[in-house]
C-alpha cells in the first residue's frame, strides 16, 4: 500500500496480509501528507520499486486516483510498462468535482486559503492506464469496477509466496507445540 500527495510514502510492504493492510486505510486521512499535492508519478515510481525488490518485478499496480496534473506521471507509468508491470487505474470522482473534507477543519484549501475542488480527469486516467498494459474503470458502488479491473486476464496467476525472493524469511508458528509441555503442568 503506498499513498501519496507531493510525495509517496509506503505504507505496508509487499504482503498477502490483508487484515494489516485495512486497519491501516482507517488511519489515512488527507491531512497526514507533510507536503500537500498531487503528484502520482512518486508514487508509481514507489510502486515500481517495492514490485522490484521483494517480487522480482512481477505484479500489478492499481492507482486510485481523480487525475493528475503531473508531468512526470506518464513517464513514471511507462517505466512500470517496461518493466513488465501492467497499471490499472480505478477512477474515483465526479466531472464536475466535491470539495475535500477534512475532518474536523471543513475542508482542504490552498496555499492561498482557496477550498480545493478536484475534477475527474476520466480521459487521462484511461489513457495512462491503457496505454501501459492495463485497465481503466470508473468507480461503481458494487463490484463491477474491481470485477474489469481484476479479471483473470488482468492478474498474473503468480501468489505470494511465488514471488517472495529466495532470500526472504518466511515464518512458521510453531508455538502450538509448547502447549504440550503446558498439558502435564496444568493437570498437576
Amino acid at each position: 500500500l503506498v499513498v501519496y500527495a507531493a510525495h509517496a510514502f509506503a505504507v505496508t510492504p509487499l504482503t498477502d496480509d490483508t487484515g494489516t493492510i485495512e486497519s491501516l486505510l482507517e488511519s489515512i486521512t488527507t491531512d497526514i501528507a507533510p507536503v500537500q499535492g498531487s503528484r502520482p508519478s512518486t508514487a508509481l515510481a514507489k510502486a515500481r520499486e517495492l514490485l522490484e525488490q521483494g517480487a522480482s518485478g512481477r505484479g500489478a499496480v492499481l492507482l486510485i486516483s481523480d487525475g493528475y496534473d503531473d508531468p512526470d506521471a506518464t513517464t513514471a507509468a511507462s517505466a512500470l510498462a517496461a518493466a513488465g508491470i501492467p497499471l490499472h487505474v480505478l477512477a474515483v470522482g465526479t466531472e464536475g468535482g466535491a470539495p475535500v473534507p477534512v475532518e474536523g477543519s471543513g475542508f482542504l484549501t490552498d496555499r492561498a486559503g482557496n477550498m480545493v475542488v478536484p475534477k475527474l480527469m476520466s480521459d487521462a486516467l484511461a489513457e495512462l492506464a491503457r496505454d501501459r498494459g492495463g485497465r481503466f474503470s470508473l468507480i461503481t458502488p458494487d463490484d463491477r469496477d474491481l470485477d474489469h479491473l481484476f479479471s483473470t486476464a488482468s492478474v498474473p496467476a503468480a501468489t505470494f509466496r511465488d514471488v517472495v525472493s529466495p532470500g526472504a524469511d518466511l515464518w512458521r508458528e510453531e508455538g502450538p507445540w509448547l502447549l504440550l509441555i503446558a498439558i502435564p503442568l496444568a493437570a498437576l
